[in-house]
């Protein structure tokens, strides 16, 4: 029945790609495997994945779902993300999944903790200065192994996550506190240019958090606040608000530090990663009746440190109107 058990598998193969049986090379037939064991209401358990998952929390800033809506003709609902909490991956996409195990056990009928632990490898393109020395240049994403290079860089390094989530349920306030640690056994280390001197370097990031949603009424709030430990920090909080029955009002501040570092966060934001990025987003719909409705927003938007061919810190603006 729903909300009991699931179990999945999922195997898939690129054009271009090779069948082919390697243990040896991590292959075992098709190029990507996924699978998942999925138990949920066993008690106190209320959720245990063995396998590939993916953990949504709060605002998305710290842990957040591969899969998320933005700016788009929906101009009020889809700013807030959904505190989902952990669910199994059954994507295609390969470098979006967690690999291990994770469980959600209520503690007292208001409070629910979450941990989860995963191991696995990525692909990524491994240089070094000498031969006792390497680390990891870039990480590759594409999920495709057909040509020499492509192979040579798959599965190429392990990569270790674990986290746990103290969450606070009582009727319209959804609360909690978040830790999150990822480690690479290989240090990262960019080729150093203007505008990537403040991504990510080394082996190891540990992100601490805290986020609220609380509902009143027809208004709903949210907010995430997180933090890299020893870097920069992340705040996202806004409100949905429905004025009148035919008006809907939603508004979303943003905050993103320029050394704050997540990978895998789905946050709203209008760089691909939330990072160096500061914005303010407007966003409204009326019903003039059941066959004629009208929308829009405005989204103002700050870069305070340089991006890719942006030489100089930059803002803009972009704005919406649909009649339906």
């Amino acid at each position: 029945k729903p909300g009991d058990f699931s179990f999945g598998a999922t195997a898939e193969k690129d054009a271009g790609e090779k069948l082919e049986w390697n243990p040896g090379n991590r292959y075992y037939g098709a190029d990507y495997i996924s699978f998942h064991v999925h138990l949920q209401n066993k008690g106190r358990l209320k959720n245990l994945i063995l396998g590939d998952y993916q953990c949504q929390f709060g605002q998305g800033q710290m842990l957040g779902g591969i899969f998320g809506l933005g700016k788009g003709g929906e101009t009020i609902t889809t700013i807030r993300r959904s505190n989902i909490g952990i669910l199994p991956y059954t994507s295609v996409y390969e470098a979006g999944s967690l690999r291990g195990i994770a469980a959600t056990v209520e503690v007292s009928p208001h409070f629910l903790l979450t941990g989860f632990y995963s191991n696995t490898r990525r692909d990524a393109a491994i240089s070094a200065d000498t031969l006792a020395d390497p680390f990891i240049a870039s990480f590759q994403k594409t999920g495709l192994h057909r040509t020499e290079n492509e192979l040579f860089n798959r599965k190429k390094i392990s990569e270790r996550n674990s986290g746990g989530v103290l969450q606070y349920k009582n009727k319209a306030i959804d609360a909690g506190v978040m830790f999150t640690e990822t480690y690479f056994e290989t240090p990262v280390s960019r080729s150093p240019t203007p505008y990537n001197q403040f991504v990510f370097s080394g082996i190891k990031n540990r992100n601490a958090g805290l986020f609220l949603n609380y509902t009143l009424h027809n208004l709903t709030f949210f907010s995430e606040l997180s933090r890299s430990l020893n870097h920069g920090g992340a705040l996202t909080t806004g409100i949905l608000w429905s004025v009148t029955p035919k008006f809907d009002l939603s508004v979303l501040y943003r905050k993103l530090d320029r050394n704050y570092y997540s990978f895998y966060s789905n946050a709203f934001a209008e760089n691909s990663i939330p990072q160096n990025e500061t914005g303010m987003y407007w966003g409204w719909k009326y019903r003039f009746n059941r066959k004629v409705s009208a929308m829009g927003y405005a989204d103002l938007c700050r870069f305070p440190w340089l991006r890719y061919r942006n030489y100089a810190p930059t803002y803009g603006h972009e704005w919406l109107l649909r009649i339906t």
